[in-house]
């Protein structure tokens, strides 16, 4: 018989929280990044509650923790894409800072089911400046848009 089980788990609820947070940011994103940082950020982030679940119900531990490793993967996935989503002004350095946090709480519940140690790829890191060109227009280019 099915179980939910997985929905007793923190990490998931936190993981669920995660998704709706990004999602309600995802809101003030330019239209044209609809079906690009944003699909790519909501399959992301989405995995990682997915990868839970289906970890959980797992059997055997090996193919528990290998859903739980693939969950881990997807978060670091959204930690760059929310990096990146930052670097070109869609969110703001406070929002960052606030989903880095959230990230770093599943990352840190995450790894105890997975017996690994957890180190957040943004926690206490912020990009260099150095090189960069603060007058960069990051909007996409309208060569060839004729």
């Amino acid at each position: 018989m099915f179980s939910n089980s997985h929905k007793k788990l923190r990490v998931w609820q936190h993981a669920i929280k995660l998704v709706v947070h990004v999602y309600a940011t995802q809101r003030a994103f330019p239209k044209y990044e609809l079906y690009a940082l944003c699909d790519q950020l909501r399959r992301a982030v989405v995995s990682i509650p997915s990868n839970i679940a289906e970890g959980n119900a797992r059997q055997h531990e090996r193919e528990r923790k290998q859903f739980f490793h693939v969950a881990l993967g997807s978060l670091a996935e959204v930690e760059s894409l929310l990096e990146v989503a930052c670097q070109l002004e869609y969110i703001t350095e406070e929002e960052l800072s606030t989903l880095e946090l959230m990230c770093s709480d599943v990352g840190k519940m995450l790894s105890g089911l997975a017996g690994v140690n957890f180190q957040s790829s943004t926690i206490n890191h912020r990009p260099s400046t150095i090189g960069t060109d603060s007058t960069i227009d990051h909007r996409p280019s309208t060569i060839g848009a004729d």
